[in-house]
């Protein structure tokens, strides 16, 4: 596999956490929505906002939704004075009626402490992204569980072999719950953000493998989000060195690689421009994903889209 010497990154807790372009600005005097155009591939409509109550005037980033698409997990920047860059946390919401309930705040947030990038597959077990204390490296995945009363436990650090020295995020885990995709920047990587997997054998995690290219590049490959029969991998391309250049004709993309006798074929851009965080229901039709916007060269306001397939 081509590897590439390992960039050194200036991760903030925030840049760990990745986003939709692995930046958060949170607040930044944002006090409403802007909106740009965003596309999508011929096979897929109009992407919409989600809006209220899921969209706010604050930061609204890294999409879960269920595999019925009746849950919806998000992360939110909050404003409080001073802590701008700390204070990110987990929501989730139900559809009811067609419609969004009020998002609640989940338990295994940490005060000051960021969390994001959450994935679920049953509303049982979910799996996220965090800077905390007692951590590996500059961020690591963790696990919550559904407790008897309704709510989650407090987080549990997954630990080694997944977590390093390094940056860690982004996890999806399959729906049987045997394999984990995330992303890391760790050694042995292509680029400098790069895709791995590993596989639950036993009750503990292996050794991560890269999923080499072209599912990685010499840019920065993350957020991958697998289909449920495994055949299809969606992801982001992006430029953390020289953020605002284009890669391959885009910012910011989300793409799609078709598993093709056992092997990622070519990446297909699905949705761009200055998108991520793709997540999708099980029969394929909806997709959502986070989209941030830009003024005067800088991210000002991030939203949660949707677009359904045609």
């Amino acid at each position: 596999m081509p590897t590439k010497p390992r960039r050194k990154f200036q991760f903030t807790a925030l840049l760990v956490l990745s986003g939709a372009l692995g930046i958060h600005y949170v607040g930044r005097g944002c006090q409403a929505d802007f909106s740009s155009a965003v596309t999508a591939s011929s096979e897929w409509k109009t992407p919409v906002n989600v809006g209220p109550p899921i969209n706010t005037s604050a930061w609204e980033d890294s999409p879960c939704i269920s595999p019925d698409g009746t849950l919806l997990f998000f992360s939110r920047g909050r404003h409080d004075a001073g802590q701008q860059d700390r204070n990110v946390d987990v929501y989730y919401s139900r559809k009811v009626g067609g419609r969004w309930t009020e998002p609640a705040y989940c338990e295994f947030n940490m005060k000051s402490f960021p969390t994001s990038a959450v994935k679920a597959q049953d509303n049982q077990t979910v799996y996220f992204a965090s800077v905390r204390p007692g951590g590996y490296g500059q961020g690591d995945i963790y696990s919550a569980t559904r407790q008897p009363g309704g709510g989650w436990s407090t987080g549990r650090n997954i630990g080694p072999p997944i977590n390093t020295e390094y940056n860690e995020s982004e996890p999806y885990v399959s729906p049987d719950g045997t394999k984990l995709y995330f992303t890391s920047d760790r050694p042995g990587g292509v680029g400098g953000m790069d895709n791995w997997v590993s596989t639950n054998v036993g009750g503990q995690w292996t050794n991560p493998v890269n999923l080499g290219q072209p599912a990685n590049s010499t840019y920065d490959d993350l957020q991958p989000f697998v289909t449920q029969d495994g055949s299809s991998l969606y992801f982001v391309r992006a430029n953390f060195a020289n953020v605002g250049k284009l890669v391959e004709g885009y910012h910011a993309a989300i793409r799609r690689c078709d598993l093709v006798n056992g092997k990622w074929g070519n990446p297909q851009v699905v949705v761009s421009d200055f998108v991520g965080e793709p997540s999708m229901t099980a029969d394929g039709r909806f997709l959502y994903f986070a989209h941030v916007v830009f003024s005067g060269g800088r991210p000002i306001d991030s939203d949660i889209m949707m677009v359904e397939k045609k």
